[in-house]
């Protein structure tokens, strides 16, 4: 019993539902094509053999129609309708789609005069309660069958739908269509920011372009959509705004193309095409506004065929070339073109218009704008990753060719580079320290190479730790916590000879620290082959760097000096200015 009822239910809540439906498709609408732009009298004089019955709810005409066309202007098309009387809804809604640069007033008749309404939001009222962004009109239903006419002009051509809605279907429609737009025109926005917050950041030229292209498709999507009727009544529907838009589109789709595709080096012949198209469809966007309606749409129509049927071509060529990029932009472009195709045969007159057709061109458009963003996106991280590897790698490869491999200290390049940028710097205390580890050659022959390996790596570790410590030290009692400090610039010279820098160090503490490096040196003991702890000594010159001084002249002053030192005994520091 209970399944009975619920279907019962259903069966009636569904008569109920196309009860209204029913009704409103009863309404009776005719076409007149006025080449005279005739009045309202004329017009009532007609006889029913002038007027030509619309069946399906469509307006056909193309853009060869010898009826239709007049000179450069289109003629004025006036449509007839009977609102009968079994329609029990005080208002219903003639809605025209998806027609762009389509305009026009509705007559009807008033206590016995004739007068003239605009269409919704054309006469200054707010649009709260009815958002309608295609040409709507709102018309009261008589008690008795009544006639109205809509006298309508555009700029392009006299194809569309017609639609009529009572108040729950057009409040339920306008629901769903701003919904389902705010969807399409949310992506697209954040599609455009992202990539314009990529072409700056990076300075990438390829995004730039492809955040003007998806701005130009955002812009005619709100055209065609009615959305700049909307928010511009006097103007935001007009065909020379679509017509521009389209141009713009696949200008900046040519610009991104070849940018994209890099055809100037994959496909330096059809490189020469695409930069001819990229010429043409600026000339014909600086140049559209001053032609007339006819010429304006014919143009926009047969560049807007051949302009994308080109780019896919240039695809094609690319992709054959071996271009990695090229396959992922002939996806795109091709799920586009085939939105796009439908749309254009659309308004040549091929397909009924349709609702459902402006929905597929933004499906298409957002698949196409969706996969070369993830695409674009891929190649923005994948070369930032890329640069990021090259310039450690970079850093790496620099730091290995001016680091001694034995010691871990600064090799001869690498010290005399940090020697050459202090002395320009021009600081005021600098102590030179030649370092030689005394009898090296007696050592290794007595001990083996293997201990004189350890011992040179393990003086070099002394020497990076005492640099370190004492650039600590000079950290923390330093007032100026900003400033930079390297106290020690060790460096293996050759062989057993090492050279130290102190940095911002008197002549006084530079004796400390080189008696302190002594005693360390001589403490250390390394394991020869037969497992003895074997040592030695280390001498040392040190020789104050004057502002004047040159590289190869504190050297040679810090190497007497060494020398000196080796003469009077070994295990000891001589010391001059």
């Amino acid at each position: 019993m209970r399944i009975k009822l619920t279907s019962i239910l259903l069966l009636l809540l569904s008569l109920g539902a196309y009860a209204e439906p029913n009704a409103i498709e009863k309404i009776k609408v005719w076409s007149y094509f006025d080449k005279q732009n005739s009045s309202l009298d004329s017009i009532l004089n007609l006889t029913p053999s002038d007027w030509q019955t619309i069946t399906s709810g469509v307006h056909h005409s193309h853009i060869g129609d010898a009826n239709y066309w007049q000179g450069s202007k289109g003629a004025i098309v006036w449509l007839k309708i009977r609102i009968p009387s079994l329609i029990k809804d005080k208002q219903v809604w003639l809605e025209l789609v998806p027609n762009v640069g389509l305009d026009g007033q509705m007559a009807y008749k008033n206590n016995g005069h004739w007068k003239w309404a605009s269409p919704i939001g054309r006469n200054g009222e707010p649009l709260v309660s009815s958002p309608a962004n295609f040409l709507s009109f709102e018309i009261a239903t008589p008690a008795e069958d009544n006639i109205v006419y809509v006298k309508l002009n555009t700029s392009q051509i006299f194809h569309f739908g017609i639609n009529f809605r009572n108040e729950a279907d057009l409040h339920w429609s306008l629901l769903k269509s701003h919904l389902f737009n705010g969807l399409i025109f949310g992506f697209l926005t954040l599609a455009m920011i992202y990539n314009l917050a990529i072409g700056f950041s990076a300075g990438e030229r390829m995004y730039l372009y492809y955040a003007f292209y998806v701005f130009s498709n955002t812009i005619y999507l709100a055209v065609i959509s009615g959305y700049l009727r909307l928010i511009f009544p006097d103007w935001g529907g007009d065909g020379s705004l679509s017509n521009l838009m389209v141009l713009m589109a696949i200008f900046s789709a040519t610009v991104f193309v070849r940018e994209f595709l890099n055809t100037e080096q994959t496909t330096p012949v059809f490189d020469k095409v695409l930069y001819y198209q990229q010429g043409i469809f600026f000339t014909a966007i600086l140049f559209i506004v001053f032609l007339s309606d006819f010429t304006a749409y014919f143009l926009a129509e047969l560049l807007g065929l051949v302009g994308p049927f080109l780019l896919l071509v240039s695809g094609i060529v690319a992709y054959r070339a071996g271009h990695p990029m090229a396959k992922y932009f002939l996806i795109a472009w091709t799920l586009f073109l085939i939105c796009a195709a439908i749309w254009g045969w659309m308004w040549l007159g091929i397909i009924e218009p349709r609702t459902w057709v402006l929905n597929l061109l933004k499906a298409g458009t957002i698949a196409e704008i969706t996969l070369l963003t993830l695409v674009l996106g891929f190649r923005y991280s994948y070369l930032k990753k890329k640069t990021e590897t090259l310039t450690e790698a970079k850093s790496r490869f620099k730091t290995l060719s001016e680091t001694d491999e034995l010691t871990g200290v600064l090799n001869r390049r690498g010290f005399l580079k940090q020697v050459e940028s202090l002395l320009r710097k021009g600081n005021k205390e600098l102590v030179w320290l030649a370092l030689d580890i005394d009898h090296f050659k007696r050592f290794n022959d007595s001990y083996g190479h293997v201990a004189g390996d350890k011992l040179l790596n393990a003086f070099g570790s002394m020497l990076s730790t005492k640099g370190r410590r004492e650039d600590l030290a000079a950290r923390l009692i330093s007032h100026d916590k900003d400033k930079p400090y390297r106290r020690g610039v060790a460096g293996r010279i050759g062989g057993e000879e090492f050279a130290v820098l102190l940095v911002d160090c008197s002549l006084p503490r530079a004796r400390l620290y080189a008696e302190r490096l002594l005693r360390e040196f001589e403490k250390l003991r390394v394991k020869s082959m037969d497992g003895e702890m074997v040592g030695t000594t280390l001498s040392i010159g040190a020789t104050q760097v004057g502002p004047g001084d040159t590289v190869e002249a504190a050297w040679k002053r810090a190497d007497r000096l060494l020398y000196e030192a080796k003469h009077k005994g070994r295990n000891q520091v001589v010391m001059r200015e």
